[in-house]
C-alpha cells in the first residue's frame, strides 16, 4: 500500500447494500497496513461481522490512533472486554466509539494491569438500551480508562453514575494519602 506510512486520516463511508456480511478480515483488513493511523471513522450501511481478534488486531497496527468510530449494522460484534486492547497499545487514544456486546462473562479486572490511560470519551454501540450489571461494566471501563469524562451507550445514566463515585473515591484516597504524609512528616521529623 503505496501510503501506509503516511496516511492518518481514513473515513469510509459505504451506503451501498452489497447484499453480503462484511467481515473485517478479509474485507476491512488492508487498513491494518496503515501503521501510521490517527483517525479512523467508518459508517457502514451493510452488516459487519467483528470480533474481540480484529480489536486486538486494530490496537496493535495503529499504536499513534486518537479516535476511532465505527458505525454499523453487526452480524457479531466483540466484547466490551476486547477494549483492554485500546488501552494497552493505544496511549494516544482519545475518543472511542465502537459497537460491542455485553452478553459475556467479564475477566476478572484485577487480573488486568491497572491503566492510566488518557482516554476522555467512550460511546459503546449496543443493541440494547439496557445491561444487567452496570456496575460490573463501570468498573472495568474505570480499571483501564481512568480519566473518561463522558460515557455514552447501554445504562448510560448508572454507568456514568458509578464512573463518577469511583474517580470521587479515587480523589479522595490522594487526598488521604496526601494528608497522612504531611502528618508522618511533621510528627516524625
Amino acid at each position: 500500500m503505496h501510503f501506509s506510512t503516511s496516511l492518518t486520516f481514513v473515513e469510509v463511508a459505504l451506503w451501498a447494500e452489497l447484499k453480503r456480511t462484511l467481515h473485517f478480515s478479509p474485507d476491512l483488513q488492508p487498513l491494518l497496513q496503515l501503521r501510521s493511523l490517527k483517525v479512523l471513522v467508518l459508517y457502514l450501511s451493510d452488516r459487519l461481522a467483528l470480533q474481540d481478534k480484529d480489536i486486538y488486531s486494530m490496537a496493535k497496527a495503529w499504536p499513534e490512533l486518537q479516535s476511532i468510530k465505527i458505525s454499523c449494522l453487526l452480524a457479531s460484534s466483540p466484547t466490551i472486554y476486547s477494549l483492554a486492547a485500546f488501552a494497552r497499545h493505544c496511549p494516544n487514544l482519545r475518543d472511542l466509539c465502537l459497537p460491542v456486546t455485553m452478553e459475556h462473562s467479564s475477566p476478572e479486572t484485577k487480573t488486568l494491569p491497572a491503566l492510566s490511560h488518557r482516554l476522555r470519551r467512550i460511546d459503546l454501540l449496543y443493541r440494547s438500551e439496557s445491561i444487567d450489571k452496570p456496575n460490573e461494566i463501570a468498573e472495568f471501563i474505570d480499571h483501564i480508562f481512568p480519566n473518561v469524562e463522558e460515557y455514552r451507550g447501554p445504562g448510560s445514566d448508572n454507568v456514568s453514575a458509578v464512573l463518577a463515585l469511583l474517580k470521587r473515591a479515587r480523589r479522595a484516597e490522594r487526598e488521604r494519602l496526601a494528608a497522612v504524609s504531611v502528618w508522618r512528616s511533621s510528627h516524625l521529623s
